[in-house]
């Protein structure tokens, strides 16, 4: 058990050490092709670009709306 900060990041650099240098044991041939995909990409609509568009253009800290 770490009590103290110094302790606590010993602990964590202890841990991520011995996470990053664990070697994944995976067998090729269970994964799947990448012809697999289960549904193609969506297309976006024209529609959809015109509020994309709109929102890329609003500005930080601006409300929208007349100023009444």
């Amino acid at each position: 058990m770490s009590l103290d900060d110094e302790a606590k990041k010993t602990a964590w650099r202890q841990h991520y050490e011995c996470q990053l240098n664990v070697r994944f044991q995976w067998n090729p041939k269970h994964l799947t092709p990448a012809e697999s995909v289960l549904n193609p990409p969506f297309l976006v609509t024209d529609h959809e670009k015109i509020v994309q568009d709109a929102i890329k253009k609003t500005k930080t800290g601006k409300a929208t709306g007349s100023r009444c």
